[in-house]
C-alpha cells in the first residue's frame, strides 16, 4: 500500500479491508493512521499462519509448549508498527475439531510470555474464526471445554468456598495465636 493512499484512507475516517487466502484484515482509520505515520515508504501487511517454532526467537520454550499444536497467526506489517491506536478485525478459516468445545483466540505476548485470550467469534457455518484487537502480533486458536451458566455458576461458587475457606482459617488461626484460653 502506498502511503499516500494510507494517509489518504485514514483521512477519509474509512475502513480498510484486506483479502486473501490466508484471511482477511479490517483496519479502522486510527490504525491506518498509526501504519501510515510510521511508515517511511509503501507498507505490506502480512497475516500468515506460521509454525509454532517461528515464536522460538520470541518466547520461552514454556510459552511454546503451551501452545503445542495450536494454529499459530501472525500478522504485521512492514512499518514495524505494533501498537495500533485503532482497531484490527481478522478472520481467518479453522474447522472446529470438537463440537463440544468452544474455539477461542489467544494472544501470545511477546515480552512477558503470556497467553492473553481475545474476543472471539467462531462461525461453524463459514468454519472461520474472528477476533478483533487493537495491536498486530501473533494470536493461537485454541479449543476449551465451554462452561455452560449453570457449570460456570458452580465454578465460581466452588472458588468462592475455597476463598471463604482459607479465609476462614487464617482468622482461626490469628484469634487462637492473640488468646490464651484457660
Amino acid at each position: 500500500l502506498g502511503k499516500a493512499d494510507l494517509n489518504k484512507l485514514a483521512d477519509n475516517g474509512g475502513d480498510f479491508t484486506m483479502k486473501d487466502e490466508a484471511g482477511s484484515l479490517v483496519l479502522d482509520s486510527a490504525a491506518l493512521r498509526k501504519i501510515s505515520d510510521g511508515a517511511s515508504a509503501d507498507v505490506k501487511l502480512s497475516l500468515s499462519v506460521v509454525s509454532v517454532n517461528d515464536l522460538a526467537q520470541f518466547v520461552s520454550v514454556d510459552t511454546m509448549e503451551k501452545i503445542g499444536n495450536a494454529p499459530v497467526i501472525s500478522i504485521s506489517n512492514s512499518a514495524g508498527v505494533h501498537q495500533l491506536n485503532g482497531k484490527m478485525t481478522f478472520t481467518v478459516p479453522y474447522t472446529q475439531v470438537s463440537a463440544d468445545k468452544q474455539v477461542v483466540l489467544y494472544y501470545v505476548n511477546t515480552e512477558t510470555g503470556e497467553l492473553e485470550a481475545v474476543q472471539t467469534v467462531y462461525d461453524p457455518v463459514s468454519q472461520t474464526v474472528t477476533g478483533t484487537v487493537d495491536h498486530m502480533s501473533f494470536f493461537a486458536i485454541f479449543e476449551e471445554i465451554a462452561l455452560g451458566p449453570v457449570e460456570e455458576s458452580i465454578a465460581l461458587f466452588v472458588i468462592f468456598v475455597a476463598t471463604m475457606a482459607v479465609m476462614g482459617a487464617v482468622l482461626v488461626v490469628v484469634a487462637s495465636s492473640r488468646f490464651k484460653y484457660e
